[in-house]
């Protein structure tokens, strides 16, 4: 049986991530406007749009993981995987190619999730 700690550690990750999505889809405007993001619509939009439905879809896997992190094991490592990519794939771009620092540092948060995913896969009592 998972520890309730655990279950309530993947509930905040689902509600972070639904937090993403909506702020991507709800403010857009004023998310690109603290956060530094540049550039003409549609591509801005379809881009944030894309993000925040991808992030939405990784927030339901971690709600149902919620309800029980031992079944839904595989979801978790998708978790590590996803997080741990898409924190490099904003540090790429903000290093190499000049994307908004704020960016990076914000989706930076997500390791810190992939790294409990992971401490969890392979510490947690099952």
């Amino acid at each position: 049986m998972t520890d309730p700690g655990w279950k309530g550690f993947f509930f905040v990750a689902a509600l972070f991530n639904f937090g993403a999505a909506g702020a991507f889809l709800l403010v857009p405007d004023l998310l690109y406007q603290l956060l530094g993001i540049t550039g003409t619509a549609p591509a801005t939009g379809l881009y944030s749009d894309a993000f925040a439905v991808m992030a939405g879809i990784f927030g339901l896997g971690y709600w149902w993981v919620a309800a029980d992190p031992a079944a839904n094991r595989n979801l978790i490592w998708l978790g590590v995987i996803g997080k741990t990519a898409i924190v490099l794939v904003f540090w790429v771009h903000a290093l190499a190619y000049g994307a908004p620092l704020a960016l990076a540092l914000l989706i930076s948060l997500d390791i810190v999730f992939a790294v409990m995913f992971w401490i969890y896969l392979t510490h947690a009592t099952q």
